[in-house]
């Protein structure tokens, strides 16, 4: 109760505006759809992950939020009636943001279909994915396309990202001793921090002695995303969950191709067909989650083929430069917000 109090009296208190932007449902959203009623103006709401599928996933994770002896009554046959009363809190919030809002936005097609679930209107979500300034890795994209095959004809299989159990590392490490059995002269760069978790990081540098592949598996640690992909040939993500991941757009906006498991919006990105431009092909190959044979098997495509890494590697750069473009994911909300604001009567000005 002191929580709602409190809100009432901030959305109260905001100062004025033509439209009000909120980045996710809860207790934010609330306080946006609130503002948005009291003032009269519309509510723009845009989600990266969506807010109550990740505070569900943490309530059924929770131990602090053990059912009380005297609550019963199950949910979902195995969590108890308090854990029941937090998710329909949040259920709650989240349906009064998408409700008020006039415009909810999403990164991809998975994660509107959620938000839909979750009671937003379907004719008031869009998708807006995020950008990349594409520009900024053109020279790499220039060498990586006139350069077939590596100078000295060993291919790097490069990872980007920190080393913990979200990325399924382990299963990058099992599949890259596949792939050398057949391709003995594969380097693997693993580049990203490894003391986020340290023990994990033990557990993968225990894993690949284990394997005997240490001599062709490197953790540089942090790297700077152009010295990652000038040394990359194929980039690879093995995660068991991902939003919209920037280094698949790196990875394309640098002509490399992509092997990735299927979360997220990974799928989207390099395999479906894209609405503007319908006819160009996979920039990259999606894999199963948390499976090593069908990483390797994916992973040998492209090792051993050339003219295959060029194809997929030029299919990404088309990709990125028609849908993720960084000016154009701008223009775009700059438009929504004009939009938005000629409901209030008022014009926010030009962007420059």
């Amino acid at each position: 109760a002191t929580t709602f109090w409190k809100l009432l009296h901030t959305a109260a208190t905001l100062p004025s505006a033509d439209v009000y932007h909120c980045v996710c449902t809860g207790y934010a959203g609330l306080l946006g759809a609130l503002a948005s009623r009291l003032n009269d103006v519309p509510l723009f709401l845009s989600e990266h992950g969506v807010y109550l599928k990740e505070r569900i996933e943490d309530i059924r994770k929770s131990t602090w939020l053990a059912a009380h002896p005297g609550l019963t009554a199950p949910f979902d046959g195995d969590l108890g009636t308090f854990k029941e009363l937090w998710i329909g809190f949040f259920n709650l919030l989240c349906r009064s943001a998408y409700t008020q809002a006039s415009h909810v936005t999403a990164l991809f097609q998975g994660n509107a279909r959620v938000q839909i679930e979750f009671g937003a209107p379907a004719e008031r979500v869009a998708i807006i994915p995020n950008g990349i300034d594409t520009t900024r890795f053109a020279d790499i994209a220039r060498e990586k396309l006139q350069q077939q095959a590596p100078a000295d004809g060993r291919v790097t299989v490069g990872f980007l990202g920190r080393v913990v159990p979200i990325k399924d590392v382990k299963t990058l490490l099992r599949a890259a001793r596949l792939v050398l059995k057949t391709h003995p002269e594969t380097s693997f760069l693993l580049a990203g921090p490894t003391d986020e978790d340290p023990e994990y990081f033990e557990e993968c540098l225990a894993l690949a002695a284990q394997l005997g592949i240490s001599q062709s598996v490197e953790f540089p640690g942090r790297m700077k995303p152009d010295d990652f992909l000038r040394r990359s040939n194929i980039v690879i993500l093995t995660s068991i969950s991902e939003g919209l991941p920037f280094a698949v757009l790196e990875a394309s906006a640098a002509g490399l191709p992509v092997v990735s498991t299927d979360v997220g919006a990974c799928r989207e990105m390099i395999a479906d067909q894209l609405p503007s431009h319908p006819t160009l092909g996979p920039s990259g190959i999606v894999t199963e989650v948390a499976n090593p044979a069908s990483t390797a098997a994916a992973l040998n495509q492209l090792v051993g083929n050339a003219d295959l890494r060029f194809e997929q590697g030029m299919n990404g750069l088309r990709r990125v430069q028609s849908a993720y473009r960084q000016e154009d994911i701008v223009a775009r909300y700059h438009q929504l917000y004009q939009a938005l604001a000629a409901r209030s009567n008022q014009r926010i000005p030009a962007a420059h």
